[in-house]
């Protein structure tokens, strides 16, 4: 429920005595002494906490991770820094440690909660999209973060659970969206809550540093519209102009600086911009940082000048290492950043230790952990042997291309039901592979690595063949939307504004460094020439199918767009499975 035009009003009309107050406090209190500040930024992690094994060169795991964390601990402490640690959502759906158990995420979420160190965490669309995945988070995950209701971690500022009006929570499925009549977050009136929801995190805190100072932290989620059936993600402006918000922005007064973790992508209007704007209305020099997520990229952008925003890539390949010193006046000052490598020599480096003295008990436990999940769910065995490198980004004609193989000679080989009487044609978005098929030993996990989602498959049946030239035509000329899933890039770099440097490890680089991801079309299909005169069955994961419903019902109206699920017991990640059991299999010229 949105707030009255009229309470609204009042609210921002306020931001101007605000103002005057903040004056009056900062007088109040006296000059503080300059404060200097270091905050490492994760981000899309995916599942990505074991290393990066067909990349030498990335070879920490998050217990290499937990033993950087905890000497950087020890190092701000003796040099008076505030070390601050962020992560920016989408934790799940990337590998076999974080999907091939029944909840995606079920072996992941004890082990990120050994990491002791952070600051803040907010949800990703990964994260918020299946029921089971956020009904454990909702019984363990977030508890866990939020256990010190004064100082709660998980913060959800526009994502909310669902409840029925006795209070009880919805259910879908048998499984349980939280306990009963429980809300993890506070009730704040004016907000999604008097509609019978809660907050799934909290929607802000106000803490206090290990040197001191004090902030005021918030978590966001891009206007996602795929959600979970029984949470919802509210509109960012919407959000912005409830009654919660004017509190934490009061709350902010108390503050040396206001962090924002946010599942957003930086480039993509309107939603970071509403956030940064609304804040300012409040508070138009106070430091703020924004932590970005989502896009897959590392992108740099100072806002004004005492504001910057930072996405710090995907797969834990990187990590974002933000240094600044907020000045007695109040100012951001001494900005720098890196994006360092995740390699066990710079996490050496940057820890101040020698390599025999880096890994701490607390990362021995965490490897211990990640060998006996790995074990657990068998993925290092070994299905077949590549006979050369596939990628998602290559154009899709090309000899290394992973989508034309899937599309043409996967599901074809594994998936096409023989017994159906009209030509089948599959159709995929050009995000549901996620990382490259490497030449060589192919294992389980790399199976999940490329084809997380475990995606059932649908058919729309009879289509004629005119109606599917213009069908495709559509879908290929169509913008893109904010559906959620991100396509694979290997490595793309944004920088905005120069200020802060930004050459991470010796690396170089020019202002702007962008690749060719905005200009990938929506989708994929068959080879197959389609002929006028033809009868189809549109043949597509369910993610697809749910989306692509909407458009041929508006394009073609008279056609029943209803699907239905396709004769096979695949889905999307079994299917590649099986295609490379049984055709990529070990052999004197590719050994296993």
């Amino acid at each position: 429920v949105r707030a009255s035009p009229s309470a609204t009003m009042a609210r921002y009309a306020c931001a101007v005595t605000a103002a005057v107050l903040a004056l009056w406090w900062a007088c109040a209190m006296g000059a503080a002494a300059d404060q200097q500040y270091m905050v490492v930024h994760v981000t899309d992690v995916h599942g990505w906490i074991d290393a990066h094994p067909h990349n030498k060169t990335l070879d920490a795991d998050f217990g290499d991770f937990a033993s950087l964390l905890e000497h950087l601990a020890r190092r701000c402490a003796g040099e008076g820094k505030e070390l601050l640690l962020f992560d920016s959502g989408d934790i799940i759906e990337g590998t076999g440690l974080s999907d091939a158990t029944e909840i995606h995420g079920e072996y992941i979420f004890p082990i990120i909660e050994l990491i002791n160190n952070y600051t803040a965490l907010t949800m990703g669309n990964h994260d918020i999209g299946h029921t089971s995945t956020v009904a454990l988070m909702r019984r363990t995950f977030i508890p866990f973060f939020n256990k010190d209701a004064a100082h709660p971690r998980y913060l959800t500022s526009n994502s909310f659970a669902k409840f029925t009006p006795s209070g009880v929570p919805s259910r879908e499925g048998g499984e349980v969206a939280g306990e009963a009549g429980g809300a993890v977050g506070p009730e704040v009136a004016g907000s999604a809550v008097e509609s019978g929801m809660s907050p799934l995190g909290h929607q802000y805190t106000l803490r206090t540093g290990a040197m001191g100072q004090r902030m005021l932290v918030l978590g966001f989620m891009f206007n996602f519209t795929w959600e979970a059936s029984i949470t919802s993600v509210e509109a960012v402006s919407d959000n912005l102009d409830q009654a919660w918000f004017y509190e934490a922005m009061m709350a902010a007064y108390d503050a040396e600086a206001i962090f924002v973790p946010m599942h957003i992508d930086p480039q993509s209007a309107p939603e970071m911009q509403q956030v940064f704007a609304a804040i300012r209305q409040f508070h138009p020099t106070k430091p703020i940082g924004l932590f970005a997520g989502h896009r897959h990229r590392m992108y740099w952008d100072v806002l004004d000048d005492n504001a910057f925003v930072i996405e710090s890539g995907k797969y834990f390949e990187e990590i974002g290492v933000i240094e600044f010193t907020i000045a007695s006046d109040g100012s951001m000052k001494e900005l720098s950043y890196d994006w360092v490598p995740t390699t066990v020599e710079n996490f050496v480096s940057m820890s101040g230790v020698s390599s025999q003295s880096f890994l701490t008990p607390l990362g021995h436990k965490i490897k211990g952990l990640i060998r006996e999940y790995s074990q657990r769910l068998h993925l290092g065995d070994v299905l077949g042997c590549s006979p050369q490198f596939y990628s998602p980004d290559a154009h899709y004609y090309a000899v290394d291309s992973l989508y034309h193989l899937y599309i043409d000679q996967v599901i074809p080989s594994t998936v096409f039901n023989e017994t159906l009487k009209n030509t089948q044609f599959f159709i995929s978005n050009t995000a549901a592979l996620r990382y490259p098929l490497f030449e060589g030993l192919v294992t389980v996990n790399d199976i999940w690595t490329i084809a997380p989602f475990k995606d059932v498959f649908e058919y729309y049946t009879n289509v004629p063949g005119t109606m599917l030239k213009e069908f495709l035509h559509v879908i290929d000329t169509m913008p893109s939307a904010k559906v959620g899933r991100t396509p694979y890039h290997r490595h793309t770099r944004v920088v905005r504004n120069t200020r802060g440097g930004g050459a991470a490890l010796g690396e170089e680089w020019a202002a702007v460094e962008d690749d060719d991801s905005d200009k990938l079309p929506n989708y994929y299909w068959s080879d197959t020439v389609v002929q006028a005169n033809g009868v189809y069955d549109l043949v597509m994961p369910q993610y697809d199918a749910d989306q692509l419903q909407p458009v041929l019902r508006e394009n073609f109206p008279s056609y029943d767009a209803t699907f239905s699920r396709y004769p096979t017991e695949l889905s999307s990640t079994s299917a590649l499975a099986y295609y490379v059991a049984a055709n990529l299999q070990c052999s004197a010229q590719c050994p296993c």
